[in-house]
C-alpha cells in the first residue's frame, strides 16, 4: 500500500507500508498545483501524478518497490486530474480540458497510452472517477448548469451522459467499497453533506434527489 501527497514544498512525497509498517516520507520531486491522484493497476504496482506548475500532467509509475521517471502527458489542465484502474494493466486518465468538455486518455501494459477521447458535456468542476468492477468505470463532474452530471463506460462503450441533479456546489467525489456498488458525494449548495449510491441497479435516493448527510463543509467533500 501506498499513499502520496504534495508538500509544503510543493513536492510530490509518498510513503508505503508492505505489511511491517509505514515507510518514512520519501521525495518523488516535481513542483505541482493540484491535488495528487494516485491508483494501484496490479499487484505492487502504482501510479502517482498531478497537474504542474507548468500546467501539464505529470505521472510517474512505481513498480515491484521503485519508481520510475517523471512522464509528461503534456497538455493544458483547468482542473485536477483522475487517475483510476479499471483492472490490472489499465488506467485510465481523466481531465476538463480548456473547451470545458471532459476528456479521457486511457494506458494499457500491453499497448501504451492511446488517444485522448473528448467524452463532451460542459463542465465547471474537477472530475470524479471509480472503478468498481472489471472493465466498468464511471466519472462524474459538476455541469455548468449546477448539475452533478454521470457517465458510464461498461466494457463495450460510453454510455449517455446522466442528469443527476443539483446535488454538489463544486466537485463530486466517488468511491466503491465492492461489486456494483458505488457512492457519489460532494457538499451542497446549503453546506451539508450530499450523497447518492448505486447497488448495481439503482441510484438511492432515485430522480435528481440526494441524500442529507448534514454538518457544514467548506470544501467539496470526499
Amino acid at each position: 500500500m501506498s499513499v502520496a501527497g504534495v508538500g509544503t514544498d510543493g513536492a510530490m512525497w509518498t510513503s508505503s507500508n508492505t505489511g511491517s509498517g509505514w515507510s518514512s516520507w520519501q521525495p518523488l520531486g516535481g513542483t505541482f498545483s493540484s491535488p495528487r491522484s494516485m491508483a494501484s493497476y496490479g499487484s505492487n504496482q502504482w501510479v502517482v501524478g498531478g497537474v504542474g506548475i507548468d500546467q501539464q500532467f505529470w505521472m510517474r509509475f512505481r513498480q515491484d518497490n521503485s519508481w520510475g521517471p517523471w512522464q509528461s502527458l503534456g497538455g493544458t489542465f483547468i482542473s485536477a486530474v483522475i487517475v483510476t484502474a479499471r483492472g490490472p494493466g489499465f488506467l485510465n486518465v481523466f481531465r476538463i480540458r480548456s473547451d470545458t468538455q471532459m476528456w479521457t486518455w486511457s494506458w494499457s501494459s500491453s499497448g501504451g497510452w492511446a488517444s485522448w477521447q473528448s467524452l463532451g458535456g460542459t463542465f465547471s468542476s474537477a472530475p470524479a472517477a471509480v472503478s468498481w468492477g472489471s472493465d466498468r468505470m464511471d466519472c462524474f463532474a459538476r455541469g455548468t448548469d449546477g448539475n452533478t452530471w454521470h457517465r458510464s463506460w461498461t466494457g463495450a462503450g460510453w454510455g449517455s451522459w446522466e442528469n443527476m441533479g443539483s446535488g454538489c456546489k463544486g466537485a463530486p467525489a466517488a468511491g466503491s467499497w465492492g461489486s456494483n456498488h458505488m457512492m457519489v458525494a460532494g457538499t451542497g449548495n446549503d453546506n451539508t453533506m450530499k450523497t447518492k449510491s448505486w447497488d448495481g441497479n439503482v441510484w438511492t435516493p432515485s430522480g435528481s434527489t440526494w441524500d442529507n448527510m448534514g454538518g457544514s463543509f467548506v470544501d467539496d467533500g470526499a
